[in-house]
């Protein structure tokens, strides 16, 4: 059986994706980042995930990943989401630049450091995947896999994925990519 590493975030769009994959005969585990470094201060706001203490939003991936009776883990990203994606977008803002943190974190976070992160802690996956709205394809006249537009054009999320290599195309998937997401919440109603 082929087996499939989820990147939950808790979220209804990566829970859909996991039972997608289920459905289709994976072997599916769960796992989130862990990208917040305690020693920044707290945004005001008590901040998300990304801008701020992480608790809440692991314990509810961990709850999908229950749910759904599937394995779960937490990987440690910190180091690599403070330098590819923090300093990034400080550097970028000293220059006078609009950053986009979503797109570095995406490719070298996300798509790089949570999948390797995962497979040194001795979890073993044949694809990694995502609840992003995007697709996938081999284009046999190129020989290229190609990335392509979601089927809802609402909710394409190929511009946050534009630096994935053809290495990491090879063994990311996107459940979501066919479907629209007035069809993903009714899946999750069900």
């Amino acid at each position: 059986m082929k087996t499939a590493l989820v990147g939950l975030s808790g979220g209804v769009d990566s829970a859909v994706a996991a039972l997608l994959l289920k459905r289709q005969g994976y072997g599916v585990a769960g796992a989130t980042m862990s990208i917040w470094d305690e020693s920044m201060p707290t945004p005001p706001d008590g901040g998300r995930a990304c801008v701020g203490p992480e608790e809440k939003d692991i314990a509810t991936a961990k709850a999908v990943a229950d749910f759904l009776q599937i394995p779960f883990s937490v990987i440690d990203c910190v180091p690599q989401f403070k330098a590819f994606v923090l300093e990034n977008f400080r550097q970028e803002y000293k220059e006078g630049r609009t950053p986009n943190p979503c797109v570095w974190c995406n490719s070298l976070v996300k798509f790089t450091a949570l999948p390797q992160a995962a497979k040194a802690m001795g979890v073993s996956f044949d694809i990694f995947a995502t609840g992003h709205y995007a697709q996938t394809n081999f284009d046999q006249q190129s020989n290229r896999r190609q990335l392509k537009k979601a089927i809802d054009p609402q909710k394409d999320q190929t511009y946050f994925l534009y630096r994935l290599t053809q290495e990491q195309l090879a063994y990311i998937r996107f459940p979501l990519g066919g479907y629209t997401k007035e069809q993903v919440r009714q899946i999750a109603a069900q």
